[in-house]
């Protein structure tokens, strides 16, 4: 059957309403398709498709249960990947694509307890939020899924920026797909369409960063119209990038400031593995000296080794542990910050 649905797929102007319409209209896709009268050649198309890409159709039995509940599911789905992630427990985190310092603190806070406790991460594979969203993830060894506004061939996955990292996302148990067909490039009215996928298979959808005008913001009406639950990261009122998020919060939506925070509200009973947490343990004399000068302003490598006069060779794998431990964050070029919600004792 999915053939012949790939095929009425390759037709131009014809949504998934459409096509499933005219589909259920016959006894099967197969009749359906041969009623058509087309050009295109459905066996020879079929052909066309990677070995490594799986399609499956709105009756297959590894269709997400959650997609069938939405307004105008997609009719197939073309996957590369770890296929059980489909009907895992999913929440979707997306954002602006210029991230911003808070952003990147915000993403790790929020992303990193849920890739601990088994929750599949669904995001679009952009840049800024999203692309960290799911390095988040593959840092932890956690289940990720990247909703495409493209097909899902190399050479024509968007942004060609993240394309190693789609290839990562596979490589390591995730899960990248589209609705559209796998040689499919990218258009702008693809990503509103995508971005109800990205909703659709997730039981919340957070935005970390969003402007006012933001697609993030599509992402979170789209989940809304699902009956699906929506956070927001509070941000400043003067932050081009929390325009966004502040306005959906003041709309409704819940202020989340940590990744427990989700598990909590959403009463998850997930076995979430806290080791990570050593806000109590004892630090060393250099920890210490380290740890008193990380604050909530980014603070560079280099300055904290000529404040503590410690060797790069002491403070380098200090930072690195305390980072493992989520004591602090890497805000990228070796700027770091403290976690303050973590209670430490410096």
């Amino acid at each position: 059957m999915e053939k012949y649905i790939h095929a009425f797929n390759l037709l131009e102007n014809l949504g998934p309403v459409k096509i499933k319409r005219v589909i259920d209209s016959y006894p099967n896709a197969k009749s359906a398709w041969e009623a058509q009268n087309s050009q295109i050649n459905a066996d020879e198309e079929w052909k066309k498709i990677p070995q490594d890409i799986k399609v499956i159709s709105y009756n297959h039995h590894l269709y997400p249960e959650k997609l069938k509940e939405i307004y105008a599911p997609p009719v197939l789905l073309y996957c590369r990947g770890n296929m059980d992630l489909l009907n895992r427990l999913s929440v979707a985190v997306v954002g602006s694509r210029k991230i911003s310092e808070y952003g990147i603190q915000s993403t790790k806070l929020i992303c990193r307890p849920l890739a601990r406790a088994g929750v599949v991460i669904v995001s679009g594979l952009a840049l800024g939020v999203d692309g960290l969203s799911h390095e988040t993830a593959l840092e932890l060894n956690g289940p990720t899924i990247a909703v495409l506004g493209s097909g899902i061939n190399d050479f024509v996955i968007y942004p060609y920026q993240n394309r190693s990292l789609a290839q990562k996302i596979i490589n390591n148990n995730g899960l990248v797909l589209s609705e559209y067909p796998p040689q499919e490039k990218a258009a702008i009215h693809y990503f509103p369409a995508r971005n109800r996928i990205i909703s659709g298979l997730s039981s919340a959808t957070i935005i970390i960063e969003a402007q006012k005008r933001s697609g993030a913001l599509i992402t979170a009406f789209k989940a809304l119209e699902q009956n699906r639950d929506v956070f927001a990261v509070p941000g400043s009122i003067f932050s081009p990038n929390s325009q966004g998020t502040n306005y959906l919060i003041k709309k409704g939506a819940q202020p989340l400031i940590s990744g427990q925070d989700i598990i909590d509200e959403l009463q998850l009973d997930l076995n979430v593995d806290n080791s990570s947490n050593n806000s109590c343990r004892n630090y060393s004399l250099d920890e210490q000296s380290i740890l008193k000068n990380i604050t909530e302003e980014a603070i560079h490598i280099d300055k904290i080794i000529k404040i503590t006069r410690l060797k790069p060779a002491v403070v380098i794998p200090i930072l690195t542990q305390l980072e493992i431990e989520e004591v602090i964050f890497n805000l990228g070029n070796n700027r770091y910050v403290i976690n303050n919600t973590q209670n430490i004792k410096k």
